[in-house]
């Protein structure tokens, strides 16, 4: 029922902007046209699923409560009425004004009160951390009054998300998180640059060619660590027991990430374990269970008799890859359906009665982080009361 955005609208100002300082970079970003807001009502307009959970007040008051988080100077009270929003009071240091909210009735309304809102925001604002995020927490705010799920991706985001689903990436192969403050590595992945290095699960990375990681973010610090293959990258890891962190330079190289690993059972049964829905995902599947069974074979335990699918913890990914692993197993009928706008735009996406394992006996284990995609496959395999879930 989420309404997911992508739009692309180029990269942002650096963060962090001084307007006295640059000029010029306050003047590149147009912040009262709300270009991308726009658009994003326009997506709201048009496809949102539940038009009954479009509430326009709300929505400005959400709006400006995430710009509040994201802009230290402002300050901003919602005055409600039986929890529904009647004013808002917008304060910049010594700046303050009150807006009505009882006139806005519709989409476009909300948009143009959010303009005016934005504009008093703009006028008084002597520094800010970059326009361009402003109007994206305003749109991220008004999208969080529809549901939990709905939200608008940066351009950086919708790359790396992209990047993900890719199953293969120029880097080193180390897993990383930012653990107290500190980047840390959460596992290197076998045989790639980073674990041929000798890096372990618990460096701390402190460095990162020229470039300390104090302050660093997590998404800037695997920008850093990936590139073209065949590149170099100096990284400066400490590690308990060292007296002072140690340089280690590696070359990056493609990284292959598996999304499908199997192993076999007893009596004849398959575990295929699924840790996300990438573009290989289905085609990795099907090797494993065909590798299942000429394994068996092999040692004369007989043939495949059934397969347990383990899609605890994984988040999800691509919906092609979700219907296409469905696919493998159902022979004919719906296996998910796209709703539009009030339930009126339905796009059901059929079986395509090619399916090779259509009688194969199936277990689905999901649990509470089983999400998206791995949804989407455990409910279609219940439906077609194709597994036992």
């Amino acid at each position: 029922m989420s309404l997911f955005l992508v739009l692309m609208v180029g990269v942002g100002l650096p963060a962090q902007v001084s307007a006295e300082a640059n000029p010029a970079a306050v003047a590149a970003y147009d912040l009262e046209s709300l270009s991308i807001l726009n658009r994003a009502v326009i997506h709201i307009k048009e496809h949102y699923v539940d038009p009954g959970r479009i509430d326009e007040r709300k929505m400005v008051a959400a709006a400006l409560e995430r710009v509040q988080d994201q802009v230290a100077e402002l300050l901003v009270h919602v005055d409600r009425v039986e929890e529904q929003p009647r004013s808002v009071t917008v304060r910049i240091d010594q700046h303050a004004e009150q807006f009505q909210l009882e006139d806005v009735t519709n989409l476009w309304q909300m948009s143009f009160k959010l303009r005016d809102i934005l504009s008093f925001v703009r006028r008084h604002l002597r520094y800010h951390e970059d326009l361009r995020a402003i109007e994206y927490a305003a749109i991220n705010g008004l999208l969080s009054t529809l549901d939990p799920h709905s939200v608008l991706l940066k351009p950086d985001e919708y790359r790396e998300m992209k990047l993900s689903t890719q199953g293969k990436f120029g880097g080193l192969g180390i897993v990383i998180n930012s653990l107290d403050g500190v980047l840390t590595v959460v596992r290197p992945i076998q045989g790639t640059p980073a674990s041929d290095a000798g890096v372990k699960k618990g460096d701390q990375i402190v460095q990162i060619n020229l470039d300390s990681t104090i302050n660093m973010s997590l998404q800037d610090a695997v920008n850093l660590l990936r590139g073209p293959p065949r590149t170099k990258v100096n990284v400066w890891i400490n590690r308990k027991g060292w007296k002072q962190p140690r340089r280690f330079s590696m070359t990056r190289k493609n990284i292959s990430v598996k999304s499908v690993v199997s192993r076999s059972l007893s009596n004849g049964i398959g575990l295929v374990r699924i840790h996300n829905f990438q573009n290989t995902t289905t085609q990795e599947l099907r090797n494993a269970v065909q590798t299942l069974g000429s394994t068996m074979s092999k040692k004369r335990q007989g043939e495949l008799r059934g397969l347990v699918i383990d899609m605890r913890g994984n988040p999800g990914g691509l919906l092609d890859q979700a219907i296409k692993v469905s696919d493998t197993f159902v022979q004919s009928g719906p296996l998910v359906t796209t709703v539009g706008y009030g339930d009126k735009m339905r796009e059901p996406k059929m079986a395509t009665r090619t399916g090779t394992l259509t009688d194969l006996p199936l277990v689905i284990l999901v649990d509470p982080g089983s999400a998206s995609a791995s949804e989407i496959v455990a409910g279609a395999l219940k439906n077609h009361h194709r597994a036992l879930l």
